[in-house]
């Protein structure tokens, strides 16, 4: 005997009650056993709006649902292995939801119209997962949402989005290797993507005022990737693990914010940060492990620019490099032996700020323009300091505390121009160069 899910029945009572207020088709497939294969076919012309229910127990089953009209409504079931669904929708406010159970399991959706949900559940191992919405004729879609839920192990799943407001949401748990790929185009679109295990990201959003949020834990190898192009984005990524995370944002008033934690004592992670544009900002912290490695470039026509690097323990290398004027960094190194921070500006009004804490640190600092400063700060033992400076009216210090630090500053241009260097301790050495 067969039981439709809840969310099915609650469906159907609805439908029952609103009989007399619209036409509505109604299509219903039941099946049990191992071979089967169904198909609904639905068009407004049969009904104001379609509703359309497939339950399938057994091996090797296939589901096909096509509907075009409004208040189109799909529900899918299948538990057994080698199960297919494909659903096609044409017409607004439509709605899908798929729950599958078993191995091998593979989902497509297309959605084309205004208001559009479809929610993809799947459990089990080697499951596969595209949905597609997008334009209809020359309208642009608006409210589209996307949700895909994965419980198994190496799991793909893939959106495709066009319009506006809308949003993507993936959530992949207990997997070996899950991959996620987000594609939005259009305006004010959200995408978040949750994985725990061996996992692979993707976001791609084109537009303004998008947004993504990148979640991934309890994993070794952990890969994400944001692209960005339009004003007003935002770019979030949170990493725990042996991790890499790339972002490239093109545009103005963009945000990115990388924090990854752990990778033990063998542990590596990586962070690169790509901006091109004006009063952008960039934020990573990287907190544990040995050999991270953060870089941040702001550069191509970038101006007002703010980037902040943030590192705790060993053998870590920060660096930061901006063009144009107006532009800030800095950079946090706490603890820990033998981390190396570098930042390269070209322009005016540049200010580089460089703290760093522990042993046998370095600090690199190179400068080209006008009215740029420096202020590196060094507690511990056995640091080096080295600023160039190539312009006038540029300022650079250096404070050391602790013993046998060096501390270099070259100023190239004929005047105006000042270096401090403060060394507190025994066995320092200090060198300017006007």
């Amino acid at each position: 005997m067969f039981k439709f899910k809840p969310l099915v029945v609650a469906m159907l009572t609805v439908g029952a009650m609103q009989a007399h207020a619209t036409d509505k088709s109604t299509a219903e497939i039941t099946q049990g056993g191992a071979g089967q294969q169904a198909t609904i076919d639905q068009d407004y012309k049969n009904g104001d709006s379609q509703l359309g229910f497939v339950e399938q127990q057994g091996e090797s089953n296939y589901a096909y649902v096509e509907q075009r009209g409004r208040r189109i409504q799909t529900d899918t079931y299948q538990e057994g292995k080698n199960n297919s669904v494909n659903v096609e929708q044409t017409g607004e406010n439509s709605f899908m939801e798929t729950d599958t159970i078993g191995v091998n399991n593979t989902i497509e959706a297309t959605q084309k119209g205004n208001g559009d949900t479809a929610t993809v559940s799947q459990r089990g191992f080697d499951n596969n997962v595209e949905t597609g919405q997008a334009w209809q004729g020359r309208r642009v879609n608006t409210e589209n949402t996307v949700k895909i839920e994965q419980d198994g192990s190496f799991n793909t799943a893939k959106s495709l989005q066009s319009g506006t407001l809308g949003e993507v949401t993936i959530k992949q748990i207990d997997a070996v290797h899950s991959y996620a790929e987000a594609n939005q185009a259009g305006n004010l679109n959200t995408t978040t993507i949750d994985q725990a295990g061996r996992n692979t990201a993707y976001s791609f959003q084109f537009g303004e005022g998008e947004t993504v949020t990148i979640t991934q834990v309890s994993g070794a190898g952990n890969f994400a990737e944001s692209t960005q192009n339009g004003t007003q984005n935002g770019v979030t990524i949170y990493q725990s693990g042996n991790n890499n995370a790339v972002t490239d944002q093109t545009g103005s008033y963009g945000t990115v914010a990388v924090t990854q934690h752990g990778g033990g004592w063998l542990g590596q992670n990586y962070a690169n940060v790509t901006q091109a544009g004006t009063s952008n900002s960039s934020n990573v912290n990287q907190n544990g492990g040995v050999w991270n490695r953060a870089t941040s470039v702001q550069s191509i026509g970038s101006s007002d620019n703010e980037s902040s690097i943030s590192q705790s323990g060993s053998s870590h290398y920060a660096y930061a490099e901006q063009s144009l004027s107006d532009n800030y960094v800095k950079i946090d190194q706490y603890e820990g032996i033998f981390s190396r921070a570098s930042s390269k500006q070209a322009g005016t009004d540049g200010k580089v700020v460089i703290d760093q804490q522990g042993s046998f640190h370095t600090a690199n600092v190179t400068q080209h323009g006008r009215e740029n400063g420096v202020l590196v700060d060094q507690e511990g033992s056995l640091h080096t300091a080295n600023i160039t400076q190539d312009g006038r009216k540029n300022t650079a210090e250096v404070g050391q505390t602790g013993i046998s630090h060096t501390a270099t500053i070259q100023q190239l241009a004929e005047y105006s121009n000042r270096a401090l260097i403060q060394q507190s301790g025994g066995f320092n050495t200090a060198t300017i160069i006007q």
